[in-house]
C-alpha cells in the first residue's frame, strides 16, 4: 500500500469515528467500527485506533502513517449513530463480495 492509499484509508476510517464521537455514541462502539474498517485492509492486529472523549488516534501497519482528529463537540443523534453503523456494515460486506468474487473467479 503506498502512502496515499494509507492517507485515504486513514481519512476513511477517522470519518465514521468523529461522526460517530461527535453524536454520542460510545467509545468502545467508535473503536469498533474504525477497527472493523482497518481490518478490511490490514487484518486484525496490523492497525488499531484508539479514542478517547476529545479524540481520535489511528495508526496503520507498524505505525508508519497515523491520524489524530479532534472532537469538540457532541450532542446526542441515535439516527447518525444508525447510519454510521450500517454504512460500516455494508462497507465489510462489500468487501468481503469482492473478495468472494476473486476467488470464484479463480476456479475458472
Amino acid at each position: 500500500m503506498n502512502a496515499n492509499e494509507e492517507k485515504m484509508l486513514l481519512d476513511t476510517c477517522v470519518l465514521p469515528g468523529k461522526i460517530l464521537m461527535e453524536n454520542g455514541a460510545e467509545m468502545h462502539r467508535v473503536e469498533d467500527t474504525m477497527n472493523r474498517i482497518l481490518s478490511v485492509e490490514y487484518g486484525t492486529n496490523e492497525a488499531m485506533s484508539f479514542v478517547i472523549p476529545t479524540g481520535i488516534f489511528v495508526t496503520t501497519h507498524k505505525g508508519e502513517s497515523t491520524k489524530m482528529k479532534r472532537i469538540s463537540s457532541r450532542k446526542q443523534d441515535v439516527e447518525k449513530i444508525a447510519q454510521v453503523n450500517e454504512a460500516s456494515r455494508q462497507f465489510e460486506a462489500v468487501v468481503f463480495m469482492m473478495c468472494l468474487s476473486s476467488i470464484i473467479g479463480c476456479k475458472k
